[in-house]
């Protein structure tokens, strides 16, 4: 199992974050052996994370991280 930090204020983190929303609302995770969420309880995550990535600025960028 791999850990990843809730710090999103580190660049190389929150890129990472912004892959897994990408790929869970893809359908590429959970893989299809493992079991999934339900519906609900994954789009309530997703949405959660992506208000979180809504808007951060990356260290070291006057730039704005913007998700939609």
């Amino acid at each position: 199992m791999t850990v990843l930090s809730s710090g999103l204020k580190n660049a190389d983190t929150s890129a990472t974050w912004v892959k897994v929303h990408d790929r869970v609302l893809a359908g590429e995770m959970q893989p299809e052996k493992k079991p999934r969420p339900a519906a609900r309880e994954r789009d309530k995550v997703m949405s959660e994370l992506a208000k979180e990535l809504t808007g951060r600025t990356r260290r070291g960028s006057n730039r704005t991280v913007a998700r939609e």
